[in-house]
């Protein structure tokens, strides 16, 4: 029997966020919608993110969408996040306007932002 490792992550992503899952099977389309935000998941042996960041693009199909690509390595717990940086402002945006939040980052992220800040 295949691995269904794919499906679980979907329905946890659509779970955790309160969004839907989107189940066109054949339709080149994203895995998990809520509101603007459109989610395509990817469960790979392989740790290579070109083709999905490639893939979020693509579908986008107004410049207001909010573009993520959630990924996971197979047979681990640990899932990354990835979005354009304009993706990101306007996830923020839209946040802040509820209430303020805490932004958690891994240090080799933070490390490479401060790197870039001049002074």
């Amino acid at each position: 029997m295949a691995s269904q490792a794919w499906k679980y992550l979907e329905r946890k992503v659509a779970r955790d966020i309160e969004g839907e899952r989107i189940l066109l099977k054949g339709m080149a389309v994203p895995d998990v919608k809520k509101g603007n935000i459109l989610i395509d998941t990817k469960n790979r042996k392989s740790t290579s993110i070109v083709n999905g960041i490639k893939k979020i693009v693509a579908y986008r199909s107004d410049m207001k969408q909010i573009m993520v690509l959630i990924h996971r390595i197979s047979g681990k717990k640990k899932i990354d996040v990835y979005m354009l940086k304009s993706d990101l402002k306007k996830l923020i945006k839209e946040s802040l306007q509820k209430k303020d939040f805490i932004v958690q980052l891994r240090y080799q992220d933070f490390v490479r932002m401060a790197r870039r800040v001049r002074g």
